[in-house]
Formats: structure tokens, sequence, C-alpha cells
């Protein structure tokens, strides 16, 4: 028998509760698009007439929205990727046992079908549903 160490890496997992404590952290909480044109609007709209904005500073602030959007960007394709990554990981599971330790205890069963949750990948095993960062062994 086979027996492999924590399965999902310790790497999916930060990438995973990395991304959601900074989108719950009010702290960390960056300007978003919408902000950041209200923002824009309102320093057009209320600038000294007798002293308006210079081409360079527009210029760089609309380098700065381009620029935002890219991350976003970016940031929602490494999202997808990750997901992906660990997708592929929860299909070499179908038919395995694997040993988990939820907040309920530990939990052993064999996988025998995958969901996606709100951006979770779950296991049905023949004893309960797990979640895949849960899992730390898993038996041939």
């Amino acid at each position: 028998m086979q027996v492999y160490g924590n399965v999902t890496g310790t790497m999916a997992r930060e990438v995973t509760d990395g991304a959601g404590r900074a989108a719950q952290s009010p702290g960390d909480q960056v300007l978003g698009r919408d902000a950041f044109l209200k923002l824009l609007v309102a320093q057009l709209k209320n600038q000294d007439p007798l002293n308006p904005v210079n081409n360079q500073q527009f210029v760089a602030q609309l380098a700065q929205l381009q620029s935002l959007e890219e991350l976003r960007s970016l940031g929602e394709a490494v999202s997808v990727m990750a997901n992906l990554v660990l997708a592929g990981q929860a299909g070499g599971l179908l038919g395995r046992t694997v040993r988990a330790l939820t907040p309920q205890g530990e939990v052993r069963g064999r996988v025998e079908s995958l969901r996606l949750e709100g951006g979770r990948i779950l296991l049905a095993t023949d004893s309960c549903e797990v979640d895949l960062r849960d899992v730390v062994e898993v038996h041939a």
C-alpha cells in the first residue's frame, strides 16, 4: 500500500488562504476600478481652470488605470489556474482512500466523486464529504 502525504501541498493552501484573507480584510483593500474612475472624474471636475492638471499627470493616471485593469485580469487568471491544478490533483484521488483532518475531527473514506462549490473542491467519500484542503493522506 502506498501512502502519499499532504495531497494539496503548502503552495496551493497558501494561494487559496491568502486570496481569501485579502478579500476579507478591510485593511488590505485596494482601490478598485470603479472607485479609481470616480476619483479621476472628480479630480477633473474640480480642478482649477487657471491651473489644470498637466498632460503628463493625466497620462500617468490613465496608465495607472490600465495597470489596475491588467493586474485584476492577471489575478483572475491565476485564480482560475490554481483551481485547475487543484481539480487535476483531485481527479487523481477518485477510487482512493483518503484521510482528512476536518474541524469535526479525523475522517477516512474512499473518494467516490468530486464537486466544485464556491471555489472549493469537495470530495464525496463513502463516509462523508471533505474539502480537498483538509486531506493529509492518500492510500492507493
